[in-house]
């Protein structure tokens, strides 16, 4: 709630702050039923930092209201000249009270219209606290596996390096929340709809500048916001222990409830019982079971307690809530509470509605002198002032409610009220400027005997100083079926701005409100009969299962470079692998073993003495050798996918990272876009996989030995690979989300987005090394064992080193790699070896093509030789 009267926003959850910046050099803060926290540590270092004690203005929250806060920790200011995101996220994070959940803004539909409202962004906190979960706190479990390999020293950049020390999941958050907004702060809109690096200076930056550089900014918000879910275990402190089952159930967490309970169509679990509120379900990670592995995590949901549902439709997709509790802004208190409609009141007990004034504010008398009584609570604009009604008026004195500057709620007391044997403390919401006014004057007051009256006798044990509910201007609230469904508004939703009542929750005019529910909603005899005019049912949530996919983007490596291939285009095909049933890992082969196929097969798979079975034409059946190690698949297992977008379409078995590009007209370089052949280092797979286990494999681009064959695992919690091939270095992919080709919604809906996981490959360049020995008189030479045939005949052997000169042309000089590495190891510590090369450059280097395995020649005479 805003601290304009009139302007009321949705306050059913209770309020997390951070005080003063919220970042290393801060404390975090909240009071009684929030929690007191304070001091907490850098997420990396766990260093403790004390506060700077910033105080905030008390002035501008008014009608009993505590606090302004920030609605995120970074705001938006500014417009980016990019395509795809307009507002610009600042660099400087947001000074005074912060929110931890945040309130972030999205486009919904409304109606027909597309508009912007503000929401809690559960899926952030959530994630926050699921990566504080797994790095420190449950599974005490970091990783730093998912980074792209550093390249070499001259190319790789600060930003980079420091990118690398993050930790996988920290790495993740930052990507998921804040890596497009800083990216497109590196961009501009060159006027063809598409983005452009910024220019600095002279030249362009590189793709690969704006990532590091936007991933840096990215990990920096990321730090920060992160910093109290590293100091404190917030999931343990605001879990609500909700199964009541012996010892926390199943899995022995009483604030985690399993949905294990079959009926037919679905799985559900029964809590214990809750008091009225809002409260927010998130569904976590299942573990129990390999199969849960293959479903996304629903979205956190609020569930309303109670809930009073239309008979029967309780457990329907769509439940309707019983329209008979539905907020009516102008009724009347005293119809309220009419047993025919809710037995209760529920507004501000001082307005037109309210009745007689000096119900609310009774004057009396005792022992003690004069003081004052206030019927359920003063309204918040009304703590003192004038009683009037039909034969008079009278002035009464009421009572103050202020604010300390480094105390984020009001203080609803002064320090001389007594509660357990004592006076109220600061952190009990004690303040010396809150005082009760109605006994000030009875020290001056003679008593009947004759004495004074006890100077604050009342306010020692009597100080009401309470306010009733809030009335105010609600702005867009959801309202479903308001309106023609449509292919965008599939609810047919409209959002309006609609009188609103605050209280400790918010009720909403025309709206259902559980706080007009007057009893408790028990648990029905039968647990699936529901009982609406008994008060007997359960307030239900529903959590749907939806299938995990996701795409792939390969990005072809160079091992020693670690920079993205732009040569001839590599061929990945992708097979489904084996798996053990119970873990979901990929299975690999425990010695070498003997497998038949075909020859390409055989190839991707890194078989070696690969024969013909028998001889002749199309279909030809090999048999070949693949080492332990090796990931277990079948040939017939193939993934086929179609790609619908470019001009190559149909039903791929084989994917090339000479990608069917979109791009400006290549003799205009304008508008429109038309698809053009591209070597782009990289490809993306045409369509998601879904939920289980790969194999990668891979025809390699030319001057390059193809890859082992790389093991990937695409589950809804992770998708992991195994880098190399090695089934020793199981890595974290990087998870993007990304606008699937051909969908032409808003993009604010689960469907809108789709998840794309980043697998590095890294390949070895093929080098050919010749050594001479320099000799008094004569020059000795080493090649190796020569392999006689055409790159067409022998390419692609993963036991042969092949040579290439600088051009890219092949040099015909094929060595079998072991052999050669060898010997190269057992001649190079003796330190008498030198490069020789394809040109001659000096009197120690000649072009030398010739054949056999060893040659002594005489030391050629060069000009200028002594």
């Amino acid at each position: 709630m805003t601290g304009d009267d009139k302007d009321v926003l949705k306050v059913n959850v209770p309020k997390i702050f951070t005080k003063v910046r919220h970042d290393t050099a801060s404390t975090l803060t909240s009071i009684n039923g929030n929690n007191i926290l304070a001091d907490y540590k850098d997420p990396e270092t766990f260093d403790q930092n004390v506060a700077q004690r910033i105080p905030f203005r008390t002035d501008i929250a008014s009608g009993g209201v505590g606090v302004l806060v920030n609605a995120a920790l970074y705001s938006y200011r500014g417009t980016n000249i990019n395509v795809s995101r307009s507002d610009t996220i600042r660099a400087e994070a947001n000074k005074g009270y912060t929110r931890i959940l945040e309130l972030n803004e999205k486009q919904v539909e409304s109606g027909k219209d597309l508009i912007t409202v503000q929401d809690y962004n559960y899926d952030k906190f959530f994630d926050a606290l699921l990566v504080a979960d797994t790095d420190k706190w449950d599974d005490k479990n970091q990783t730093y596996t998912s980074w792209r390999p550093l390249g070499n020293e001259k190319k790789r950049t600060d930003h980079a390096v420091s990118n690398a020390k993050a930790s996988d999941m920290v790495r993740q958050f930052a990507i998921t929340w804040y890596l497009d907004d800083e990216a497109a702060k590196l961009v501009s809109h060159n006027g063809q709809n598409e983005d452009e690096a910024k220019k600095e200076e002279t030249e362009n930056n590189t793709t690969e500048d704006i990532y590091d550089e936007a991933l840096h900014e990215a990990l920096k918000k990321a730090y920060d916001y992160l910093t109290p879910f590293f100091a404190y275990d917030l999931d343990e402190i605001y879990a609500i222990p909700w199964d009541d089952a012996a010892d926390g159930g199943e899995d022995s967490d009483p604030a985690t409830l399993n949905a294990s309970d079959e009926n037919g169509t679905y799985f559900y679990g029964v809590s214990a019982y809750l008091p009225y509120g809002t409260y927010v379900v998130a569904e976590q990670q299942p573990t129990k079971e390999l199969a849960n592995k293959h479903y996304k995590t629903d979205r956190p949901k609020e569930i309303q307690v109670p809930s009073v549902y239309e008979a029967g439709t309780n457990t329907n997709p769509v439940a309707t809530l019983d329209p008979h509790y539905q907020y009516d802004a102008g009724m009347a208190l005293t119809d309220q509470a009419k047993a025919e409609n809710y037995l209760i009141r529920f507004g501000e007990e001082w307005d037109k509605n309210g009745g007689d004034q000096r119900q609310y504010v009774i004057r009396a008398h005792n022992h003690d002198g004069n003081f004052e009584v206030y019927k359920y609570g003063l309204e918040p604009d009304k703590l003192t002032g004038t009683i009037r009604y039909s034969g008079g008026s009278y002035e009464y004195d009421g009572f103050s409610i202020t604010q300390d500057t480094f105390d984020p709620l009001k203080d609803y007391y002064n320090p001389i009220h007594k509660a357990d044997g004592g006076p109220l403390t600061p952190e009990q919401g004690a303040n010396g400027n809150s005082h009760y006014f109605a006994d000030d004057e009875n020290q001056e007051i003679t008593a009947d005997g004759g004495g004074s009256y006890r100077k604050d006798a009342i306010e020692e044990r009597y100080h009401y100083a309470s306010v009733s509910e809030q009335a105010g201007e609600a702005e867009n609230i959801r309202f479903e079926h308001a309106a023609a469904a449509t292919p965008d508004n599939g609810a047919g939703a409209v959002y309006k701005d609609v009188p609103a009542m605050q209280g400790v929750q918010t009720a909403y005019d025309g709206l259902y409100a559980p706080v007009l529910v007057p009893y408790t909603v028990t648990e029905p005899e039968q647990e699936l009969i529901y009982d609406k005019d008994g008060f007997k049912g359960y307030a239900d949530g529903k959590f749907r299962n939806t299938f995990y996919t996701a795409k792939l983007r390969i990005e072809k490596l160079d091992s020693e470079t670690h920079e993205n291939l732009l040569h001839d285009g590599a061929l990945f095909m992708i097979y489904k692998a084996s798996r053990d049933e119970t873990t979901g890992d990929v299975l690999f082969y425990e010695t070498d073993t003997l497998l038949t196929g075909s020859e390409e097969f055989l190839k991707a798979m890194g078989a070696e003495n690969i024969t013909p079975l028998k001889r002749g034409g199309v279909g030809t059946r090999y048999s070949g050798t693949v080492k332990a190690g090796t990931p277990v698949c079948r040939e017939e297992d193939k993934i086929v996918l179609p790609d619908v977008h470019g001009n190559d379409v149909g039903q791929f078995e084989a994917f090339s990272t000479i990608n069917d590009v979109s791009m400006k007209q290549e003799d205009t370089n304008m508008a429109p876009n038309e698809y053009r052949l591209q070597t782009t280092g990289y490809l993306t797979t045409p369509q998601p996989l879904g939920a289980g286990v790969y194999v990668l494999c891979e025809v390699p681009p030319r001057g390059y030995v193809r890859t082992a064959p790389v093991a990937i695992e695409i589950y809804s919690d992770k998708v992991t690979y195994y880098k190399e091939g090695n089934r020793d270095e199981r890595v974290h992919a990087a998870i993007y989300e990304d606008r699937p080709d051909g969908v032409k919604g808003n993009g604010n809906k689960p469907q809108d987005r789709a998840d794309t996981a980043q697998i590095y490959v890294e390949n070895v360049p093929i080098k050919l090394q010749v050594e001479k020995l320099k000799k008094e008189g004569t020059v000795t030479f080493r090649i190796g064992d020569r392999i006689e045939g055409t790159l067409t005949e022998i390419g692609g052997n993963p036991s042969l080193q092949y040579a290439y000169d600088n051009n890219g042309q092949y040099l015909a000089m094929p060595i079998r790699r072991e052999r050669w590495r060898n010997w190269w190891r057992s001649k190079k510590p003796a330190n008498r070896w030198r490069s020789f090369t394809t040109e001659p450059t000096s009197r120690d280097t000649a072009m030398w093509r010739g054949r056999g395995k060893r040659m002594t020649t005489p030391i050629p005479t060069w000009p200028g030789q002594r």
